[in-house]
């Protein structure tokens, strides 16, 4: 998804230390997973590649992509894999899925999400070799063997409808287990709720009108949004009910609980605030604990803040909207935080918005931050000068769509617009990585020159690096069992459309100091400058 004005996508990455305020990060290597027309023997004689929208990656870093591609018999699409060196075809639209009972023919993928080696979740259409027509449907299992777990007009677990259809992005774990939001009821209502578990074992988690926890008996589910999911196949979401709202979890074989809502005090906060609010982001980490942001209320004031779990599951303060952060004004307030994520080391990555005066304006009112060891610190502010350009280019990003993630080593990596000198519709997105210890760096931008091969240079019009498809596990991008756009090994895949049409995707290691040396191979001339390499097939 290309990053307008006042948007910005977020992701944590493994970048390499490249020691304290180093601002010279060298060349990358790029690694050409597919570009359009590449041949693909893995599939067989004659057949190419077209195009893919949502580029991911399994835990190992193998490259999955719903994509377009071409042979012998016209035009196909299906969902690939790297597996053993080639891309290989792994679930074909329009023939019928080998692992399902019903043999159902897979059609095409909306959203989908991979974690562990192989396990897939998507939805999909599909439909059956009887006429029945297309279906929406949640199809899960492994990658080659997945079947249709529920089914738009089937029966719905647990209650007396059928499914009226199915809802934004389903999660997976590595365990096999799903969740997603569906829609069932009579024909003139319909309820919006939440099913988990196996595919072929699923029960309703939360359903609208159904009694819900944490209030008394009389308080009903009301409007449901879309779960994350941990490792082990916890869910997480935030929910309004007839009696109020709330954060609620729900962990295999037992009830869903309220972690906490409207009208409690928030931790870290005198007893006159209460809960008010909780629509900016909630997010999991890997093992199971839950960041999220809230507003809070005392008196008239209504202010926003950020709470997370600890490891003994205690719910603390991160920050709330007086607090100072580091590269924001003294005494600045916080208008907004959102879209947080937290992994398994317990930082915590957010971005904070400012109100205006004192200096704020909306060309320098927001940022990111991320807390490690309970210590923040900046990772990027809008309007700060963009590395790797001319020093009046500026960073340009606001509380449009912008998406967190982690892994396990805290790094970042950030799809922003860019506004400044020379800044115009045609170069005004890259992508940057960020570094606990080495700060900035640019990665590529739209409008500068990708060279693939001698003699083969392309501008590149659109930079393919969706908040959807990230491995934080955060509520608003639909996350949290969701895709990988990086490994923990520090790879990350991003997709590039150039101007003549064709399009490809592609790998990346930030590398360490030690690797900060030109590399061999076939290099990348980005606006002039040399950036790096691409190698010919790996990912």
């Amino acid at each position: 998804m290309r990053t307008g004005p006042k948007s910005i996508t977020m992701l944590l990455l493994w970048i390499g230390a490249w020691g304290h305020g180093a601002q010279a990060h060298g060349p990358l290597k790029f690694n050409r997973v597919a570009v359009t027309n590449d041949p693909l023997p893995g599939i067989g004689s004659g057949y190419r590649f077209g195009g893919t929208l949502t580029p991911s990656m399994n835990e190992r870093g193998a490259p999955v992509l719903p994509a377009g591609f071409s042979g012998p018999d016209g035009t196909q699409s299906g969902v690939l894999m790297r597996s053993r060196g080639e891309i290989r075809l792994m679930l074909e639209a329009g023939v019928p899925m080998p692992a399902d009972p019903t043999d159902a023919v897979y059609l095409s993928t909306r959203r989908h999400a991979v974690q562990g080696r192989n396990r897939m979740v998507s939805l999909a259409y599909v439909e059956d070799p009887s006429g029945r027509g297309f279906d929406e449907a949640i199809v899960a299992g492994p990658i080659g063997r997945a079947r249709v777990a529920a089914r738009q007009g089937n029966p719905a677990p647990g209650v007396k409808f059928d499914f009226r259809g199915m809802e934004t992005r389903p999660v997976t774990a590595a365990n096999g287990m799903i969740a997603f939001v569906g829609q069932t009821g009579p024909s003139d209502l319909s309820d919006r709720g939440i099913w988990v578990g196996q595919p072929g074992n699923l029960e309703v988690a939360a359903l609208r009108g159904e009694p819900a926890p944490g209030f008394d008996s009389s308080a009903a589910w009301h409007q449901i949004r879309t779960p994350v999911m941990s490792d082990s196949g916890k869910i997480a979401f935030h929910a309004s009910t007839t009696a109020g709202a709330g954060i609620f979890t729900k962990r295999s074989d037992h009830p869903v609980e309220a972690l906490v809502t409207t009208g409690q005090r928030p931790p870290g906060l005198p007893a006159s605030w209460s809960f008010v609010e909780f629509n900016r982001g909630t997010s999991i980490s890997p093992d199971g604990r839950l960041v999220f942001s809230a507003a809070a209320q005392r008196n008239d004031a209504v202010l926003p803040g950020l709470w997370a779990q600890g490891e003994s599951n205690d719910v603390r303060r991160v920050f709330f909207a007086n607090d100072d952060l580091p590269g924001a004004p003294t005494n600045a307030r916080a208008r907004f935080v959102a879209h947080p994520s937290m992994n398994t080391n317990g930082s915590i990555a957010f971005e904070a918005g400012f109100e205006y005066g004192g200096g704020i304006t909306a060309d320098n009112d927001a940022g990111i931050w991320v807390e490690r060891n309970e210590q923040i610190q900046l990772v990027a502010r809008e309007g700060e000068p963009a590395p790797g350009l001319q020093d009046d280019v500026f960073l340009k990003f606001g509380s449009g769509n912008p998406q967190s993630g982690l892994n396990s080593r805290d790094q970042i990596v950030f799809s922003t617009s860019l506004r400044g000198a020379g800044v115009n519709s045609d170069n005004d997105v890259a992508l940057f990585g960020w570094d606990p210890a080495g700060g900035l760096m640019m990665i590529v931008r739209a409008g500068d020159l990708f060279d693939l091969a001698p003699n083969d240079h392309r501008t590149i019009e659109y930079i393919d690096f969706s908040s959807e498809h990230e491995v934080g596990r955060n509520q608003e991008s639909g996350v949290g069992g969701g895709n990988r756009s990086l490994t923990d090994a520090g790879k990350v895949i991003f997709g590039l459309r150039f101007t003549d049409g064709t399009s490809g995707v592609f790998t990346t290691h930030i590398p360490a100091p030690s690797t900060l040396l030109p590399f061999a191979g076939i290099s990348i001339a980005v606006a002039g400058r040399r950036r790096g390499s691409v190698a010919g097939a790996g990912a």
